[in-house]
């Protein structure tokens, strides 16, 4: 707090000295002739209340940094993702110290951080937008770490003739946060099937450009025909300046997302089961199909969990057979625990049942 005086003499003294030492406060000598002469005014600042407000904010701006890093951190595989992340982060926080140091602020653009993520699906694309959202939040950025989430064909569905105007609306009340447009490669302007799709995209490239201190936008989708969207519209291509890669997973990472999904559930798979998964994902992942492979196809993380799910399933019906009632349950388990494990059967079952519909 500080306090405004005017200038007093010795001759000024009063008791006030004895008034309030009698209640531990004292003041400053240049205080005494507010309290002597009412009509003077005490002139203060809060800065106080806004220190603790920045220290505050301050305080979860590091927090969303530690949660968005842990976040990361606990991802399978995507190893040239998480490089990118790690060195985007790094220009971004001392950029951040430069301008604290150097400004007394935060002068990074939106427009610096607008991204393009190449990925099949189940490659945590979209886990990846979120925790960018909260970097850009953590470090000031933007104002909220909110993601609005949306796909292309949500913005060209309909009536054609309205998607501009859907995508600007889109684009408005994402403003202080980000933009995920998934599968973005669809606003591709079709003469016969989407005649206003250049508007659309004018739309995009629009908000783009003229709010750049407002929106981070990410778009996304299969890395084939993301390209070659890019391609097409340069001029929306050279406003995204980061290209993020997000590789498929191998069969072991496959595994490994089998065992931290039957972890959370509290399942045991026998090691011969989870060697069933292994070499199914092996085979998905070598047959080529469309722009990526039968993996990609059937999910990758995402097949993964449909797995482990099925798995539980198959492992219930397989309980009901050997006991139907629950005193068969209960003897079952006391003359066999090992019967509760989800076993090679139990795996085949759910292969057989998650393995992706396709056509030759």
């Amino acid at each position: 707090m500080s306090v405004g005086w005017r200038e007093w003499d010795d001759e000024d003294t009063t008791d006030t000295d004895e008034v309030l030492g009698a209640t531990g406060i004292w003041l400053i000598p240049r205080t005494r002739p507010v309290l002597v002469e009412p009509r003077r005014r005490i002139v203060t600042t809060n800065t106080g209340r806004e220190a603790h407000a920045g220290t505050a904010l301050a305080a979860e701006h590091r927090e969303v940094l530690e949660w968005a890093q842990a976040r990361i951190d606990e991802l399978i595989g995507l190893a040239e993702a998480k490089e990118h992340f790690t060195m985007w982060r790094t220009a971004l926080q001392n950029n951040h110290h430069h301008h604290d140091v150097e400004h007394g602020g935060v002068v990074t653009s939106c427009r610096e951080n607008h991204m393009v993520l190449l990925g099949a699906a189940g490659t945590a694309k979209k886990t990846f937008a979120r925790v960018i959202a909260e970097v850009l939040f953590g470090l000031g950025v933007i104002t909220r770490p909110e993601v609005t989430e949306i796909t292309a064909h949500d913005i060209v569905a309909g009536d054609p003739s309205h998607s501009a105007a859907r995508m600007k609306t889109v684009c408005d009340d994402a403003r202080g946060g980000v933009l995920f447009l998934d599968e973005a490669h669809q606003l591709a302007p079709d003469t016969e099937s989407r005649p206003f799709g250049g508007d659309v995209i004018a739309a995009l490239q629009t908000h783009v450009a003229h709010y750049p201190g407002e929106l981070v936008v990410i778009l996304a989708g299969h890395p084939t025909p993301m390209q070659n969207f890019l391609t097409t519209h340069a001029g929306l291509a050279g406003r995204f300046p980061h290209t993020v890669a997000f590789t498929s997973p191998t069969p072991d990472d496959i595994v490994a997302l089998g065992h931290r999904l039957a972890g959370k559930e509290n399942l045991i798979v026998e090691d011969t089961a989870w060697e069933l998964l292994r070499t199914e994902a092996a085979r998905l992942r070598s047959i080529p199909y469309g722009h990526g492979t039968l993996l990609d196809v059937a999910g990758n993380a995402h097949y993964a969990h449909d797995v482990i799910h099925t798995c539980q399933r198959a492992r219930l019906r397989r309980l009901h057979k050997l006991a139907p009632h629950r005193r068969d349950l209960e003897h079952l388990l006391h003359t066999n625990p090992g019967v509760l494990h989800v076993n090679t059967t139990d795996m085949q079952r759910a292969l057989t049942a998650t393995h992706p519909a396709v056509t030759a």
